[in-house]
């Protein structure tokens, strides 16, 4: 049925993965929103979503490409959406440091990060900003540890 659907249907575009990953051609939307997952994010706003507890289970897939094409866009927005802790709410899912040492996002392309207890605007922070912001929307239970470890990062 999709297929059929899709077949001649002139609203329908099929492209290339060098195409619709384009920071380029993505930039020029100007208000282009990149929304993705992440399995854990340090307190400096570093990304991993990739490994988990020294497993691979993730792949790096257009990840950055969409990043890149939201900082280009004129209005542009990169949104990394997760919840604050593991299933079991044993482990923050934000981190003072990355387990694995996997960034897929560095810091420096870092835009917004939203958890269930809010919004941490990182863009133009410094280090200790993109802190203390990242520690407000962890989960109650593991602020505490996250500001000590922010402390010993200024």
């Amino acid at each position: 049925r999709l297929y059929r659907f899709a077949d001649r249907n002139p609203a329908i575009r099929i492209r290339a993965t060098s195409y619709t990953h384009d920071a380029l051609v993505l930039g020029h939307f100007r208000r282009f929103i990149a929304i993705n997952g992440a399995l854990e994010v340090d307190i400096t706003g570093q990304v991993n979503a990739e490994t988990a507890q020294g497993r691979h289970i993730g792949l790096v897939g257009g990840q950055m490409d969409f990043v890149r094409a939201a900082n280009r866009a004129a209005e542009g927005r990169s949104i990394i959406a997760m919840q604050s802790t593991n299933r079991d709410r044993t482990r923050s899912r934000i981190v003072a440091k990355l387990a694995d040492g996997v960034v897929t996002t560095p810091r420096a392309e870092a835009d917004l990060v939203v958890t269930e207890h809010g919004i941490a605007e990182l863009r133009g922070r410094t280090l200790s900003e993109c802190a203390r912001a990242l520690v407000s929307i962890a989960d109650p239970a593991f602020r505490a540890e996250l500001e000590r470890a922010n402390e010993r990062l200024v």
